[in-house]
């Protein structure tokens, strides 16, 4: 048989035909495979989502309930940390690894402004002072970053 110029015996044919099964079948498994990914990564963003709006309800995304006092902001933060840290740590197994590299700066940026590996809490970025004027604009700002990955699809 005479194929594009390459003359092909019937043993030729019989590997191209095994070989575009075999192309076949990793092409369907590839695609099943992916599809499968992006429903996982849905359903994980959407619990991210809303476990993150639900820890951080009355702060986030409208500072409605902002605590007066630096002291109850502080407590309050510390104490939605662990619900916070278990929602991050479920969802970023669900980004590719170059994904991860930036939720887990964000994930630091929002608990530590200066990203010190000793201070595994620091809330004074979004607490009141003089020298600090739009600390509501920063906590929107770092929880924004952080849901950018759990973008709804």
């Amino acid at each position: 048989m005479n194929l594009f110029g390459l003359i092909l015996n019937t043993h030729d044919l019989w590997l191209l035909g095994i070989a575009g099964g075999l192309a076949t079948i990793l092409i369907k498994y590839r695609l099943t495979n992916t599809r499968e990914k992006i429903a996982r990564l849905a359903t994980a963003s959407a619990k991210f989502n809303s476990e993150v709006l639900n820890i951080l309800s009355g702060l986030y995304p409208l500072a409605s309930n902002w605590p007066k006092n630096i002291n109850e902001l502080d407590v309050l933060l510390r104490s939605a940390f662990p619900n916070l840290q278990i929602a991050v740590e479920e969802f970023k197994h669900h980004l590719p690894w170059y994904k991860q590299i930036h939720f887990n700066r964000a994930w630091s940026r929002f608990r530590n402004a200066y990203g010190r590996k000793q201070d595994i809490q620091c809330y004074h970025h979004y607490m009141a002072f003089e020298s600090n004027p739009d600390y509501k604009e920063n906590f929107k700002h770092n929880i924004d970053n952080l849901l950018k990955y759990a973008k709804q699809t």
